[in-house]
């Protein structure tokens, strides 16, 4: 299925914190109380659970009071931003990082009085961070201090659903203003994210069940976010081992207004993924209609309706305005009452969605033939107005003429707009893939550098522990070795090796030796999760490693006293190696926050891209870095890879400034080894000075069409990277063949 799992599950099955959305995360613009928006006023679009509210206890009172501290002295606390029964949410700066994040934290006497609330916050946060998607709120790291546990995550801004239906409604009060079908095709458009964000989850094996337009959010860049994965659950073969299933049986758990119906029968345990689509089928309805899509004046009344799905007809608030046919079928079938009759999956809906949007018919409705005949009729209108001109030829040659040659410049003008509409739509869905990749690599390289403070600053020895330095004698030393074409040379897929900077005795760095010894598993797992993450179905890992490669290709750690733990094991032996003199230590050192870049060509791997984070104590020491290799063949493989655009020439990642950092057609590239130690390469800036000045402004997404060359842009949540596609112009807009 794809899963991962940590065992054992604790996974949520109530929920037990209502999902605060913050309205600005800024420290310069503080949100005042009365903008946090903590759950919907309407009682029948609460979140139904099994945890009754707890009043405010004294030590949650003092908590309120003393919130200068979380127990780490990398956060700096900067504001409160909202507090329930079972705890808080602070806005707090990361000093390591040098960012803003959002801090959720469990009150601590919820912890000790009621363990089982305390295992299903954890499975929150578990969960959430085991979904790496662009569009789900992404978890920074977890947290155990003396003030309790927490999380953090990222702090977003922007508008819910809830909040843009309402603006839609208001904007289309009155009878003379309506406009909602010309503003509609944006709204399906950021619905549509939702739904490859859901696609995502299921291919997973999680289903959210609290979707509902206030858990959704429209950032200000156009970005979307699924919210609170609070009761979110396994189905299908990963709830093999789901322990909580008793507990669950009969339990209405999600909010009544937006629940299947099986959901708001209780059976939880046969819940899967067409329970969210019927959800997600009923956020459609009100972004369609601009009113929900059950009518109830109570929770008992409402609750009978959704258990025989028996939603209101589509129709929209207004009787002013039809609802298109097609929106009405696709709304029908994602909430029909039996899940035979709904899509299969959360795919078949974007696809039906994508086909309304571009003027075909859809699979829930198919066209008749006076249907079919028409539609026919709007996308040839050409053709069938030249055959009737051809009639009046005799007496009206000059307007024929004029009329055809209006309507030849129409029809252009909308073959031109198909092609940049797909072409955009293909840069768009490849650019998801390549954020979704990249994101994976800020979680890999702050577990590894919160593993490397607890190794170089608290760090038990482990005398006894096995341990391969990379010497001369490697290559005899080391068990279970392989030939890795990937690699390009012998590797270890179990045992990391230690190098020692050139000419630095190993007495001198002998006890850190001792304590990094053991960090071989870590870093293999880890090697490993970068795989899952990427949809890599599980098989033999050492051969997997060694032949096929992970997304990932060093894991390394690196302490300012010169010694370095690089995963997979391999045998370098380089005279006057010094890992503190490499691109990837340089990158960071003395600075905060995660970098990528240096590119630089190993000895036996060829081209790599470093992505690094620098290691501080609490006292803000530091004490070295933490990075990941990446390859470029591999990137430009099985990252930038696109097909089926019509004359594409090249796919391209540019960093911030607009720098090549890899191109689609190093995938074919020749891996080149140096025997010497290579001090860097040199980023080229992109040639096309419009897409440059587009970077410097930081636009978000779009087009640059000129005589020769077409470019379709996105910027990327990673770093502020760009994902880039070139195009031949010429080739991109001819007539398929």
């Amino acid at each position: 299925m794809g899963f991962i799992s940590i065992r054992p599950w604790p996974l949520p099955i109530g929920v037990f914190w209502h999902a605060l959305t913050f309205k600005n995360c800024s420290p310069r613009s503080p949100a005042p109380m009365s903008e946090l928006l903590h759950e919907e006023e309407d009682p029948l679009e609460l979140t139904m659970h099994e945890f009754g509210h707890l009043s405010p206890t004294a030590e949650m009172r003092e908590t309120r009071k003393n919130t200068g501290n979380l127990g780490r002295q990398h956060y700096e606390i900067l504001q409160l931003l909202g507090e329930g029964a079972m705890g808080t949410v602070h806005l707090v700066r990361d000093n390591r990082l040098d960012r803003t994040v959002a801090y959720k934290q469990l009150h601590k006497r919820i912890q000790s009085d009621n363990p089982e609330v305390h295992q299903r916050f954890l499975g929150e946060v578990q969960i959430t961070a085991q979904l790496p998607h662009p569009y789900i709120v992404p978890v920074y790291s977890l947290e155990v201090t003396e003030a309790g546990v927490g999380y953090t995550m990222k702090c977003i801004q922007g508008k819910t659903f809830k909040e843009l239906i309402q603006e839609a409604r208001q904007n289309n009060a009155e009878p003379q203003k309506i406009s909602h079908l010309k503003t509609l095709p944006n709204l399906l458009e950021h619905f549509i994210k939702v739904c490859e964000a859901l696609a995502f989850a299921h291919f997973k094996g999680v289903i959210h069940r609290d979707l509902k337009p206030a858990n959704l959010m429209l950032g200000p860049h156009h970005e979307i976010y699924v919210m609170d994965w609070g009761i979110a659950r396994p189905f299908g073969e990963a709830a093999k081992d789901y322990p909580f299933e008793a507990g669950e049986k009969g339990q209405m758990i999600g909010t009544p207004r937006y629940m299947s119906p099986e959901q708001a029968r209780g059976v939880n345990d046969r819940l899967d993924a067409r329970s969210d689509l019927f959800s997600l089928g009923l956020i459609l309805y009100e972004l369609v209609c601009l009113q929900p899509a059950y009518q109830a004046s109570n929770t008992t009344e409402l609750l009978e309706k959704v258990r025989k799905a028996t939603l209101n007809p589509v129709r929209f608030f207004r009787p002013e305005l039809k609802i298109p046919r097609e929106l009405q079928a696709i709304i029908g079938k994602a909430t029909a009452w039996k899940r035979a009759e709904r899509y299969e999956k959360v795919e078949d809906l974007i696809q039906d969605l994508r086909r309304y949007l571009r003027g075909e018919a859809v699979l829930a409705a198919p066209d008749t033939f006076s249907q079919a005949a028409g539609r026919w009729f709007k996308q040839n209108r050409t053709t069938c107005l030249g055959s009737l001109m051809a009639l009046m030829l005799a007496s009206s040659s000059w307007t024929i003429w004029n009329l055809l040659q209006q309507q030849s410049t129409l029809q252009s003008a909308l073959q031109r707009e198909q092609v940049i509409t797909r072409f955009m739509g293909q840069v768009l869905h490849q650019a998801q893939e390549v954020d979704r990749y990249m994101l994976a690599i800020p979680r890999a390289l702050e577990n590894l550098a919160g593993t490397g403070v607890q190794a170089f600053e608290q760090g038990k020895r482990f005398p006894q522990a096995p341990y391969y330095l990379d010497d001369a004698h490697w290559s005899e030393r080391v068990p279970n070795q392989i030939d890795s074409p990937h690699y390009g040379t012998r590797i270890s897929p179990e045992w990391a090796t230690l190098t020692i900077a050139w000419g630095l005795p190993q007495a001198e760095v002998q006890a850190l030796i001792e304590t990094i010894a053991p960090l071989s598993l870590y870093s293999r797992n880890l090697l490993l999760r970068s795989g899952l993450e990427q949809g890599l179905k599980p098989g033999n890992p050492s051969k997997q490693i060694a032949k096929q490669g992970m997304p990932l290709m060093f894991i390394n750690l690196s302490s300012e006293q010169g010694l370095i733990s690089f995963f997979p094991g391999a045998s370098y032996n380089t005279p006057g190696y010094d890992p503190r003199k490499r691109p990837f230590y340089l990158l960071v050192k003395n600075k905060r926050g995660i970098h990528c870049g240096n590119p630089y060509i190993d000895r036996l791997s060829g081209s790599l891209l470093p992505c690094s984070l620098a290691i501080y104590n609490p006292q803000e020491k530091f004490l070295g870095v933490a990075s990941i290799d990446m390859q470029f063949n591999y990137l430009a493989r099985e990252v930038l890879s696109i097909g089926n655009i019509q004359g594409l020439r090249n796919s391209y990642l540019l960093d911030e400034k607009g720098q090549i950092i890899v191109k689609g057609s190093d995938r074919n590239q020749k891996i080149e080894r140096r025997e010497k130690i290579n001090t860097g390469l040199s980023l080229q800036k992109f040639k096309n000075p419009d897409l440059l000045r587009k970077i410097e402004l930081q636009s978000q997404s779009g087009y640059l069409r000129g005589s020769d060359t077409t470019l379709g842009y996105l910027r990327l949540n990673f770093q502020g990277w760009y994902f880039v596609v070139e195009a031949d112009t010429q080739k991109l807009f001819e007539e398929p063949k």
